[in-house]
C-alpha cells in the first residue's frame, strides 16, 4: 500500500480529508461542512480538493480508506477508457483501435506519474475529458438538446474533480463554440453554459466566496512552480527514462515514441489546414506549459481571471497529449500496413507498461521526521482540544488526523490568509510569495523563533522544533535525536478570555458543530478559537449571540456565571449553491426525458461531414 505508507499527496492531502469527514459522519451523522484539521481550519464544499461531489469519491462512504485510492483509480480508469472509445468510434475510428487506444489514454506516462504522486484529483478529471468530447462531437453534428445536456453534465463532473483542469480545457473548447457558433447554435451554447454552471453552483459559488478569504487568490505568473530548463523540458517530452527516477511528475510530457510517431504521421497526411491548425495549437501549449521561462506566459495568464488555477503550468500539456492520442489513433484505425502497424501498437503498449513499472515501483519519500504522536495523546488526554505546531512542518498530516490531533501549521495548497498572516508573526519569520507548506521550507535554514504567547492565543500547546528555542516560556519535555518538543506556557484552550476568569468545563468540537460548557467568575470577553469565516453562528445559553472579530478569533461579551455555548458553520453560499444545483437537476432530467420520449426523431441541421477529423 505505497498510496499509504508513502508521503505523497493522497497520504498526506486527501487521506485526511476523507479520513475528517468519516469521522465527523460517524459522530454526527451528517457531513460537515467545516473541517479543522490542519492550519485552523477550512470549509469542506468549495474547497477544490475536498472532491466529494465527484461521484467517483463516493466510493470513500463504502470502503476502507486503505483501500480508497486503488478503487477510486481503477473507477476512473474505466470511465476514462470507455469515453476515449465512445469518442474515437464516433469519429470513425474502428472499435478495436478504438478500445486499445481508450485504455492507452488513460496509461499515459503523465497519468501514471500523477497517480504515482497520489493525485487523484487530476486523473479523475482527466477521465472525464473524452465525454465532454464525445457529447460536444455529437452536439455538432447532430445538434440535439441531448447532446447539450450531457456536455454541460460532464464537464460538471469535471469540475468536481478538478476545478483547474476542467478550467484549461474550458479555455480551448471555448473558442471553438464561438467560432463555429452558426454550427453549434447560439441557443444550444447558451444553454450549455446555463446548465454547466447550473449544475456546478454547489462548488462554485462556496469557491468564489472562499476565493476572496486565500492567499492562493493573490497567486501571479511569477509564483509558477519552477520545474523547467530547456534541458529538463526536452527530456521530459523525448526520454524520460534517463531521470525516471527523479523527474518531477510534472515533468513526465513523454507521449511514448509509438504515439508520437503515429500522430506526427496522421498530421503529416491531414489537410493543410489541420497542419496548421495543430502545428499552432501545439506550440500555444508548449509556450504555456514552460511557464515563466519564456517571457510571454505571465501577461498571457494575466489575461484570465484566477490565475492560481495556472501555478503548474505543465497541466496544460494535458492538451497536447489529448491531442496526439486522438491523431495516433486515426493513425492506426487507417493504416493499411499490417505489420507496421503491429509493431507501433507493440511499441506503445510495451513502452507504456514498461514506464508504469518503473514508476510505480519507484522508491517513495518515507517518515516525516517525528513519525510517533502517540506521545501527545498518552501523556497528556486531552485530544483536539489544543494545537502542535512544528517550525519545519515535520509532522505527518495522515499521523495526526488518525491521532486526533490538530495542525497549525501545514501542507495545503489552499489557506486562509488572515491565519497565514498571523501564523508568520507568530511563527517569527517572513516570507512575501506563496508557498503551499506553512512555514515555507524557504524559512527553515534560518532558524526561526516562535513566539509562546502568539502562538497561545492560536490554542498551540505544544511546539516541535530541530533546534532550541529561545522564549522563556517553552518548557522542553523531551529530546529525541532530531528534534525537541516544548510545552507552552503561554497555552490558551480553544475558549479562552482575556481576564482568565474562564474555567472551562467541556469542550466537544465535530467539525460543523462545536459545543461547550464553561465558567466565568466576573463578566468577561471570551474568545473562541474559530478562524473568521463567513457562515459561522454562536449560540450562548441557546440564544443567539453577535460577536466581534479580533484578528483570527470571535470575540464574544459573556456575563458571569455558567454558560453553555455552541457553534454551527451553515455557509449562506452553500445553501444557494445547492438550491440552484438541485433546480438545474431536475430541469435536465425533465429536458432528457421530453427529448427521450417526444423528440427523438428531432435533429436540427444535421450534418454528416465535420471538418478537421477527416
Amino acid at each position: 500500500m505505497w498510496w499509504l505508507t508513502e508521503i505523497n499527496d493522497y497520504s498526506e492531502t486527501y487521506y485526511p480529508i476523507f479520513f475528517e469527514i468519516k469521522k465527523n459522519l460517524g459522530i454526527s451523522g451528517h457531513i460537515s461542512m467545516w473541517r479543522e484539521g490542519i492550519l485552523g481550519g477550512m470549509p469542506l464544499f468549495g474547497d477544490p480538493l475536498a472532491m466529494l461531489l465527484s461521484p467517483i469519491n463516493w466510493l470513500v462512504f463504502f470502503f476502507d480508506l486503505a483501500w480508497f485510492f486503488p478503487l477510486a483509480v481503477s473507477a476512473t480508469f474505466i470511465v476514462g477508457a470507455l469515453g476515449m472509445s465512445l469518442f474515437l468510434k464516433k469519429i470513425g475510428v474502428k472499435n478495436r483501435i478504438a478500445m486499445l487506444f481508450g485504455i492507452l489514454y488513460m496509461l499515459m506516462p503523465l497519468s501514471i506519474a500523477h497517480i504515482k504522486a497520489g493525485h487523484l484529483n487530476i486523473y479523475e478529471a482527466v477521465g472525464w475529458y473524452p465525454w465532454i468530447l464525445y457529447f460536444a462531437y455529437k452536439w455538432f453534428s447532430e445538434r440535439k438538446i441531448a447532446t447539450v445536456l450531457y456536455a454541460s453534465i460532464f464537464s460538471t463532473l469535471a469540475l468536481f474533480s478538478h476545478p483547474g483542469m476542467t478550467y484549461i480545457l474550458m479555455i480551448f473548447l471555448i473558442p471553438i463554440f464561438f467560432s463555429s457558433y452558426k454550427k453549434f447554435g447560439w441557443k444550444h451554447i447558451l444553454f450549455f453554459f446555463l446548465f454547466f454552471l447550473g449544475l456546478g453552483a454547489i462548488y462554485l459559488l462556496p469557491s468564489l466566496e472562499l476565493h476572496q478569504f486565500i492567499n492562493r487568490s493573490s497567486i501571479t505568473g511569477e509564483d509558477v512552480v519552477p520545474i523547467w530548463t530547456v534541458k529538463a523540458f526536452m527530456g521530459g517530452f523525448f526520454f524520460p527514462y534517463a531521470k525516471i527516477s527523479s523527474l518531477d511528475q510534472e515533468a513526465v510530457l513523454y507521449p511514448g515514441l509509438g504515439i508520437l510517431l503515429l500522430s506526427l504521421w496522421q498530421i503529416y497526411r491531414s489537410s493543410k489546414k489541420v497542419k496548421i491548425i495543430s502545428i499552432v495549437l501545439i506550440l500555444f501549449v508548449t509556450v504555456l506549459t514552460l511557464g515563466n521561462q519564456t517571457p510571454l506566459y505571465g501577461w498571457l495568464i494575466s489575461l484570465l481571471p484566477f490565475e492560481g488555477v495556472f501555478r503548474v503550468s505543465s497541466r496544460f500539456w494535458y492538451i497536447v497529449l489529448l491531442l496526439l492520442i486522438i491523431f495516433a489513433a486515426r493513425a492506426a484505425g487507417q493504416m493499411k500496413q499490417k505489420n507496421w502497424k503491429a509493431f507501433l501498437i507493440l511499441i506503445i503498449i510495451f513502452e507504456y507498461s514498461i514506464f508504469g513499472l518503473l514508476r510505480l515501483n519507484l522508491p517513495g519519500r518515507y517518515g516525516y521526521i517525528k513519525n510517533n504522536l502517540s506521545y501527545f495523546n498518552t501523556n497528556f488526554n486531552t485530544p483536539a482540544t489544543f494545537r502542535i505546531y512544528s517550525v519545519n512542518h515535520a509532522i505527518s498530516q495522515k499521523k495526526s488526523i488518525e491521532n486526533n490531533l490538530l495542525l497549525a501549521d501545514g501542507e495545503y495548497p489552499l489557506q486562509l490568509k488572515a491565519n497565514i498572516d498571523f501564523l508568520q508573526q507568530a511563527g517569527g519569520y517572513t516570507y512575501s510569495r506563496y508557498s503551499v507548506i506553512q512555514p515555507p521550507y524557504q524559512t527553515y535554514a534560518l532558524n526561526p523563533q516562535p513566539k509562546a504567547k502568539l502562538l497561545g492565543m492560536m490554542n498551540v500547546l505544544y511546539v516541535v522544533s530541530p533546534y532550541k528555542l529561545i522564549d522563556p516560556n517553552f518548557e522542553e519535555i523531551l529530546h529525541d535525536k532530531t528534534e525537541i518538543t516544548y510545552k507552552n506556557k503561554e497555552f490558551k484552550s480553544m475558549l479562552w478570555s482575556d481576564n482568565k476568569s474562564l474555567r472551562l468545563n467541556t469542550y466537544t468540537p465535530t467539525g460543523d458543530n462545536i459545543s461547550a460548557s464553561f465558567h466565568v467568575s466576573q463578566d468577561a470577553s471570551i474568545y473562541l478559537g474559530l478562524r473568521n469565516y463567513p457562515g459561522w453562528n454562536i449560540f450562548l445559553d441557546g440564544r443567539p449571540v453577535s460577536w466581534e472579530t479580533d484578528q483570527i478569533w470571535k470575540k464574544i461579551l459573556v456575563p458571569s456565571g455558567s454558560h453553555s455555548l455552541e457553534a454551527r458553520f451553515d455557509n449562506t453560499m452553500f445553501r444557494w449553491g445547492k438550491t440552484i444545483t438541485t433546480f438545474t437537476f431536475f430541469i435536465i432530467m425533465f429536458l432528457l426525458i421530453f427529448d427521450r420520449f417526444f423528440l427523438k426523431n428531432r435533429k436540427l441541421k444535421f450534418r454528416k461531414k465535420i471538418p478537421f477529423v477527416k
